[in-house]
C-alpha cells in the first residue's frame, strides 16, 4: 500500500511491523530514544521489513516530512505528564506531520475520548471514527480505560 505512515513514539517499532506484514511499505518510526530506535531497527532487520526509523523529539525538533497517516500509541499521554505543559508543541507538531486530507489516530489510556476529540477538533482535526472498547461502570459512571480516534486533518 501506498500511503506513508508515521508511528509518532514508536518505541520498539511493533505496530510498524504488523503494518508492513499487511502490506503497507511506506513507514517511519520516530522516538526521542535513540536506544528504542536501535532496537525497532534490529527488530525490522530480523524480520526482514523494510521500515524507516529516525530519533525525533516531537515537542522541540522541526518537522521535516508530513504523512499520509500518523499514529499515536500513548506519546501524548506521555508528554502530558511531563512538568512543563507541552501540549501546544505536539499539538503544532502533528498538524505539520499530518498531511492535509490525512489521517491522524491516537491511543490514550489517560485522557477520555470526549477529552481527545474536544481537544483535536480544536485544533484543525475532524472526528472520523473510534474504536469500540469494552467499557465498565464505577460510581454510576460508565467508561473505558482506553480511547482510540482517528481524525481527519482539514
Amino acid at each position: 500500500m501506498m500511503s506513508s505512515v508515521c508511528d509518532l513514539g514508536c518505541g520498539n517499532g511493533y505496530s510498524l511491523l504488523d503494518l508492513a506484514k499487511r502490506g503497507f511499505t511506506s513507514l517511519t518510526g520516530v522516538d526521542y530514544s535513540q536506544q528504542a530506535i536501535d532496537l525497532a531497527r534490529r527488530i525490522a532487520a530480523k524480520e526482514q521489513c523494510q521500515i524507516q526509523y529516525a530519533v525525533f523529539n516531537i515537542v522541540s525538533d522541526p518537522v521535516l516530512q508530513s504523512y499520509d497517516v500518523v499514529l499515536d500509541k500513548g506519546t501524548f499521554d506521555a508528554i502530558c505528564l511531563h512538568q512543563v505543559n507541552l501540549r501546544a508543541e505536539y499539538l503544532r507538531a502533528v498538524q505539520q506531520l499530518t498531511r492535509h486530507g490525512g489521517l491522524f489516530g491516537i491511543t490514550s489510556c489517560n485522557f477520555t475520548e470526549r477529552e481527545i476529540i474536544e481537544l483535536f477538533t480544536a485544533h484543525g482535526f475532524k472526528l472520523v471514527t473510534r474504536v469500540k472498547y469494552p467499557t465498565f461502570t464505577f460510581g454510576g459512571q460508565q467508561g473505558s480505560t482506553v480511547c482510540t480516534v482517528f481524525f481527519a486533518r482539514d
